[in-house]
């Protein structure tokens, strides 16, 4: 009886090569974990679908909520009819307020208090170059008061100073409340101008002046007057009127706390050639109701 032979496959054989193997081992790795490879990554695309779908379902839910406020059906928008370029009064309402026509209608904007000096040659020019006392004499230093809404603001001016330096006193006394700036109006010979404003419109930010300073001393009242002051402000073009409205004279020493003196010139800013703007509030009638307010 003939017998068969049984032969194996080796590396040798060149059959069972390492590449044969390493495919051998994926298909049988595949085939016991693959499947549950796909089922985790079929549940974390599906996760991210819900957290999705979640998110979106609570921004639709915060919307629909809002629905519940009946306050959300009283809103109201103002729509403005204007006559003119600009509007001269901004409008809001409060949520709840029932429909209605305002008639608003302006008769004086608010203004700023605007004074200016005479013309000069240079901004680095020293104020008090040409100032001289009333005996003729140079003057080398004084001191004046600002004064505005009950608050008064001391001024020092020194030998050198220039108006540069000027202006910057005086925007760091007020803390800005009172704005000092030299502005260019190309006049030839003098084309510069020192100018200062309140930063406010509104009567209460009206500005006064006095030619010396608070009188500090124990039961003292008014203004102590500071040689030179008067003849630097007049050097601007700013002449104090120190009468009142029955033409008495007002001495610094009666003058009253957080009061100071205008200066002289036309009443009417469109004639006068220092006080250019006067601080006023403004004024409109709402529904026919006349108001004020200070801008």
């Amino acid at each position: 009886m003939a017998m068969g032979t049984l032969s194996s496959l080796g590396f040798n054989s060149g059959v069972l090569t390492q590449e044969t193997l390493d495919k051998l081992k994926q298909a049988d790795e595949d085939s016991q974990i693959g499947f549950y490879t796909n089922k985790i990554e079929t549940n974390t695309t599906k996760q991210k679908d819900l957290a999705e779908i979640k998110t979106k379902l609570l921004t639709f839910q915060t919307a629909v909520s809002s629905l519940a406020d009946a306050t959300a059906f009283q809103k109201r928008k103002v729509n403005a009819s204007v006559t003119g370029d600009s509007a001269a009064a901004s409008l809001s309402v409060s949520d709840g307020v029932s429909l209605q026509n305002i008639n608003v209608s302006v008769t004086q904007l608010a203004q700023k208090d605007v004074f200016q000096s005479e013309g000069f040659s240079n901004r680095t020019d020293r104020v008090l170059a040409n100032v001289k006392d009333a005996s003729g004499n140079a003057v080398t230093s004084t001191k004046f008061t600002l004064v505005q809404d009950g608050k008064t603001y001391t001024i020092n001016v020194g030998q050198n100073d220039t108006y540069e330096d000027f202006a910057n006193k005086i925007n760091d006394a007020t803390g800005g409340k009172i704005v000092a700036k030299i502005v260019n109006t190309g006049e030839e010979p003098n084309p510069y101008r020192f100018t200062i404003s309140s930063s406010e419109t509104g009567t209460k930010n009206t500005i006064s002046f006095v030619d010396g300073i608070r009188d500090t001393g124990t039961g003292a009242t008014g203004y102590t007057t500071e040689a030179g002051a008067s003849e630097l402000l007049a050097s601007l073009g700013w002449n104090l009127n120190k009468t009142d409205a029955s033409g008495n004279t007002i001495t610094n020493d009666k003058l009253e706390a957080g009061k100071g003196f205008s200066i002289q010139d036309d009443p009417d800013p469109a004639n006068a050639k220092y006080y250019i703007s006067h601080a006023q509030n403004s004024i409109f009638t709402l529904d026919g109701v006349k108001m004020q307010r200070s801008s």
